[in-house]
């Protein structure tokens, strides 16, 4: 009666395992298919995916290098800030943004003629210039804790200060590193604006 006791326990157990075994079999087999899939592009894992905040990113763009300018042979000199043909513009979708930034760029002697809404909705900060308003954009950008730097084909010197979502508002002054007779310094990772793709200027009349 004991061996047969212990026969019936032992059958039982071994079933028990065969059932465990062929489970764990069964996984492993489906994540082996899983990951042949995911590693051939075929599946898309959640925890694949980029991280996305909702709304679209900002574009990269390299941003120009300071030129050189005559006479100034360390590196050029911050351009006089009322002698900047600045903009300014509305891109985050919130009244009121362009006009609180020209009131704060204003008192600290810019000339701002130009105040309007952009044609679309910008995630960041964005200064547009072309080639003749390189200096007089880093002159700007030293009033921002970051801010995007956009090389455009716009024949003259004027620059566009668009104020984006996230319209970080222009440094207190007491952290604006600019002095008349220091030069300016280069962005990391600028390069040469003859080596850049300059994006279109913009072909719309803001409002004034």
């Amino acid at each position: 009666m004991i061996d047969r006791e212990r026969l019936l326990r032992r059958r039982r157990e071994h079933a028990r395992q065969i059932v465990i075994f062929g489970l764990l079999g069964t996984l492993l087999a489906s994540a082996f298919v899983v990951a042949l899939l995911a590693f051939g592009g075929a599946l898309q894992l959640p925890f694949d995916r980029d991280f996305s905040s909702g709304r679209d990113a900002a574009p990269a763009f390299t941003p120009p290098c300071l030129p050189s300018v005559p006479g100034q042979i360390d590196g050029p000199l911050p351009v006089p800030y009322d002698e900047i043909e600045l903009r300014v513009f509305n891109a985050s979708g919130v009244g009121g943004v362009a006009t609180a930034s020209q009131t704060v760029l204003n008192r600290r002697g810019f000339v701002i003629n130009t105040l309007g809404d952009w044609e679309t909705i910008m995630p960041i900060n964005q200064l547009r210039f072309g080639t003749e308003g390189i200096v007089a954009a880093y002159t700007v950008a030293a009033h921002f804790e970051d801010i995007q730097m956009v090389l455009d084909n716009r024949p003259d010197s004027s620059v566009d200060l668009i104020m984006g979502e996230d319209f970080d508002e222009p440094l207190p002054t007491t952290e604006v590193t600019l002095a008349a007779d220091q030069p300016l310094l280069n962005i990391r990772g600028c390069q040469p604006a003859y080596e850049l793709d300059p994006a279109p200027a913009p072909a719309f009349d803001a409002a004034s």
